[in-house]
């Protein structure tokens, strides 16, 4: 098991665009859910904010002022 010291919370639109990598979340601010920014299949948040499409490698949210970027640091 993985043991983490803190999460730090990025800047969505940062330059060159919204952060992503294994270490980095996102999460969802309507309905509390987090989801890795690279996962295997498409996902999304419960509320339908947040979208990623992997066919694609599309990013979708729907209000990004409820939304943060997370980052797990070890």
């Amino acid at each position: 098991m993985t043991e983490y010291t803190s999460i730090e919370v990025l800047d969505p639109n940062g330059e060159g665009g919204t952060p992503g990598g294994k270490e980095i979340l996102y999460q969802c601010h309507r309905c509390g859910k987090i989801i890795p920014s690279v996962p295997e299949d498409n996902i999304g948040c419960d509320c339908d904010n947040i979208f990623i499409d992997v066919d694609y490698g599309r990013l979708c949210v729907q209000d990004w002022t409820q939304f943060s970027v997370l980052r797990i640091v070890s």
